[in-house]
């Protein structure tokens, strides 16, 4: 009797071996597909990382590398793994490290940043970029820094060149400007001078009228015709030499003063233009007579 209840004892524990064995069998088979899982997905993150166009790093609570992706450690001419355990000054420049360390402890306690920084990387070549830096998490808690750099080198060449366009093109802005103020200024001179030329002018010619005037009092009536056609004639001939150098100077400095003025008032005679001229400049009516050869009313 008591061999057979050991025997039926051995069967039990052997049925028990046997679906606890079965069980480890399907638990492994599990972990198995599992890991299988995980490595599948792993590649996928490290083919995805390794081909976008972005630095990207992992960092653990004590700021050492934990992952970095193929662009991140190019960058830095180190392979992948040789970055995996090494802390940022270990890999990253002096001046670089010193702009990072003003912020890589902020994501530690919550905080996400993001700045620009210089990286003098080993090629003897500098990269701006944009660096966010994230706090990670792991299991609810923050357990590192995710690190995400993009290179706007050529953003920041192309906005420098522009400042720079901007600038030259300013400076010959004000080169033109100077230009334009010193010949309105020499032309503003000219211009006196010539006005006052032709006050003088006008001057000299009406005390020869006045002389022609005076022989032609005492003169005949076939004279007295004679002499007031050359007094006309003198007239015109002398306002209108005196006037071709004045209004060559006039046109210098008031560039657009005829333009307007036959924009405003298109009917206006020649005389009525030359006019406008004279008091563009201010000058008084009896000068104007005087130049014109009219009366002053």
């Amino acid at each position: 009797m008591v061999l057979i209840k050991q025997k039926v004892e051995i069967e039990e524990l052997n049925d028990e071996y046997v679906a606890v064995n079965e069980e480890l069998k399907q638990s492994n088979e599990q972990l198995y597909e599992t890991k299988l899982l995980v490595e599948e997905r792993e590649n996928l993150i490290v083919q995805i990382t390794d081909n976008v166009p972005v630095l990207i790093a992992l960092l653990d609570s004590d700021l050492k590398y934990r992952f970095v992706n193929k662009r991140y450690a190019e960058t830095f001419s180190f392979e992948k793994n040789a970055i995996i355990g090494k802390t940022v000054k270990e890999v990253m420049s002096k001046e670089s490290c010193r702009i990072s360390a003003e912020h890589i402890h902020k994501p530690l306690v919550g905080e996400t940043v993001t700045f620009e920084n210089t990286l003098h990387c080993k090629k003897d070549s500098e990269q701006i970029v944009n660096t966010t830096y994230l706090p990670y998490f792991q299991n609810e808690t923050i357990d590192g820094v995710l690190v995400c750099s993009s290179d706007i080198t050529e953003r920041k060449k192309a906005e420098k060149a522009l400042r720079e366009s901007e600038a030259e093109r300013q400076r010959l802005q004000a080169l033109e400007m100077e230009r334009i103020n010193t010949e309105l200024e020499a032309n503003q001179k000219a211009m006196t001078v010539a006005t006052l030329k032709l006050l003088q002018n006008s001057e000299r010619d009406s005390q020869t009228i006045d002389q022609l005037a005076e022989i032609e009092r005492n003169t005949n009536p076939e004279g007295k015709k004679q002499i007031n056609t050359v007094i006309s004639n003198y007239k015109r001939a002398s306002f209108n030499s005196n006037w071709d150098e004045f209004e060559l100077l006039f046109e210098k400095t008031h560039r657009t003063f005829y333009e307007n003025l036959n924009t405003k008032f298109p009917n206006l005679t020649g005389n009525e233009r030359k006019i406008c001229a004279f008091l563009k400049l201010n000058m008084s009516s009896k000068d104007i007579a005087q130049i014109t050869f009219q009366s002053e009313d």
